[in-house]
């Protein structure tokens, strides 16, 4: 006999214990974001949030797990915004009879990401401040879970470079996961460099963006006129979401 097994509900201290962590972890990425992950500490959250030190060990024992937490909410949420695009990118193909374009869902992935960068600014930062300095690289298994949630990421991102190589429009000299991982790193590199445009005009970010994706891509195999196209049509998806959210 075939069983139905309903979630049971959360009850009210469930669901207060929750608001709680996340709010911990709220304010421990406002502080990173603002003053850097160095000053985030147990007693600094806990005073934020105005709570006894011990009140808040019943939700995190260390800052470590603060930490792990932080980095885990940052990549999970790129990972799910990530996905839907690339979702809503090929719906969007279909319904309006785009041409397939592999090379066009490496870009739209550029385009997400430099989106995400800009409405999840607290998210860059931590993750610049984590992968920039070594001695932010949390030990043991609390690495191990926020790099398992990166490989996450990073394997589905792979399967759109595996997908360009099948069909011929990245050649095979990198492994897909090697090339989401220098994909990636490029670029955050490059985000991070355009921000120095409000310094010094002759930096053009939005030209080092463009030029940044474009070498990676032709590095990897890619035809300059497929490229061209693949960019044209992640452009327009780019467009016609702006649109939508004005």
């Amino acid at each position: 006999m075939n069983m139905i097994h309903n979630e049971q509900p959360l009850t009210r201290r469930e669901r207060k214990r929750i608001a709680r962590i996340e709010s911990i972890v709220d304010v421990a990425m406002e502080i990173t974001a603002g003053e850097g992950l160095g000053q985030v500490t147990t007693h600094r959250v806990a005073k934020e949030l105005d709570l006894a030190v011990g009140a808040l060990y019943r939700y995190f024992p260390s800052k470590d797990a603060i930490i792990e937490a932080m980095q885990r909410r940052s990549l999970e949420d790129y990972s799910n915004a990530l996905r839907r695009d690339l979702l809503g990118f090929h719906e969007w193909q279909v319904a309006n009879n785009v041409p397939p374009s592999p090379l066009g869902a490496l870009i739209a992935i550029a385009f997400e990401y430099r989106r995400l960068v800009q409405v999840l600014p607290q998210h860059y930062h931590l993750n610049n401040q984590v992968m920039g300095n070594p001695k932010n690289v949390l030990p043991g298994s609390e690495g191990d879970r926020v790099v398992e949630v990166m490989m996450s990421l990073f394997r589905t991102l792979a399967t759109h470079v595996q997908e360009a190589q099948d069909q011929g429009s990245l050649d095979r000299r990198l492994e897909p996961l090697d090339a989401v991982i220098l994909y990636w790193s490029s670029l955050r590199a490059v985000l991070g460099v355009q921000k120095l445009q409000a310094h010094d005009p002759s930096i053009e970010g939005s030209r080092l963006f463009r030029d940044m994706v474009f070498t990676m891509l032709l590095g990897c195999g890619a035809q300059e006129d497929e490229l061209h196209a693949g960019w044209a049509i992640a452009h327009d998806w780019q467009l016609m979401k702006e649109g939508e959210s004005a």
